[in-house]
């Protein structure tokens, strides 16, 4: 029997589904200023960060967190209506630049590697990667044995994508690119700090994975940045970045040379499109240790 959780997502599902494209995404922009505005979920966090990340912005701040929050209603609003039968109709708002890239990953004969972030849609962005591969397998963390975690799962894999549990991912993934697939892993969340490495995001140490920086190595295997923006007029853009060689050799010094390059390509995505990022996500939370901050804060200087 389905948990209620599950019934309920069900329920919003099918109602936005039925819902014109226009009425859905007007629901969408309504749940933002809800968020935003009503509720403030997490606003004097945003409006901190972002004063501090983008200082240059400061003035700015509440409307790119107003933005950031409408964007995050619209993308809640495409997720139920281009759900099941409607998938189809997602893709066809996409255009992808870069698509050379992936054939020239192709042309090697290997896997690939894919840097993802929270920007844009990036829920729905699988639809759109697993039409240009199949399969694609995506490294996640679990929400946890709840009904949203459930229905999150199921619906992801109706997308066509292969979800890799985050803790002990890496045999699979290497499993996987020798097969000649596509593995994407998310650098943009909190880790604990036994779990990740400390490199700079915005000027301030943020824990962050090394685990694409590992498997590149391990299987001697390219990173394709690749993240997908939101037009004014509704459409989407899928871009597919150069891909990034594998590191040299897996030293520690090497794999935390590597992390730093992929966090730096995600920051300039961001600084790009402010309103397009997660910054209700507490990305600093964790933190180095006092002498290691304090050498990060020397090195800045």
């Amino acid at each position: 029997m389905p948990k209620p959780t599950v019934l309920l997502l069900r329920g919003l599902e099918a109602a936005f589904r039925a819902l014109p494209t226009r009425a859905a995404l007007g629901f969408g922009r309504g749940i933002g200023f809800l968020l935003g505005r009503v509720i403030r979920h997490r606003r004097a966090l945003v409006l901190h960060t972002l004063a501090r990340c983008l200082p240059e912005r400061a003035a700015e701040a509440p409307q790119i967190a107003d933005a950031m929050y409408r964007h995050f209603g619209l993308l809640i609003a495409e997720c139920l209506h281009f759900s099941g039968s409607r998938a189809h109709a997602f893709v066809e708002r996409v255009d992808i630049v870069g698509r050379e890239h992936v054939e020239a990953v192709r042309a090697r004969g290997g896997g690939a590697l894919v840097l993802m972030g929270h920007i844009g849609n990036w829920e729905l962005m699988g639809l759109v990667a697993a039409a240009i591969w199949r399969p694609v397998h995506v490294v996640v963390k679990s929400l946890g044995g709840s009904g949203l975690d459930a229905y999150w799962r199921a619906s992801r894999e109706r997308m066509g994508l292969h979800l890799l549990p985050r803790d002990d991912a890496m045999r699979d993934c290497i499993k996987a690119l020798r097969r000649r697939e596509v593995v994407a892993l998310i650098l943009d969340q909190n880790m604990r700090r036994h779990r990740g490495i400390f490199v700079d995001f915005f000027g301030q140490p943020a824990c962050t994975t090394p685990g694409l920086a590992y498997l590149s190595g391990v299987a001697r295997t390219p990173v394709l940045p690749v993240y997908m923006i939101r037009a004014p007029n509704g459409r989407h853009t899928l871009h597919i970045e150069s891909p990034v060689e594998p590191p040299p050799d897996r030293s520690e010094d090497t794999i935390r040379v590597y992390t730093q390059r992929y966090t730096a390509i995600l920051e300039r995505i961001i600084r790009a499109h402010p309103d397009q990022w997660t910054w209700i996500h507490k990305r600093w939370r964790t933190r180095p240790p006092a002498d290691q901050e304090g050498a990060a804060s020397t090195e800045r200087k």
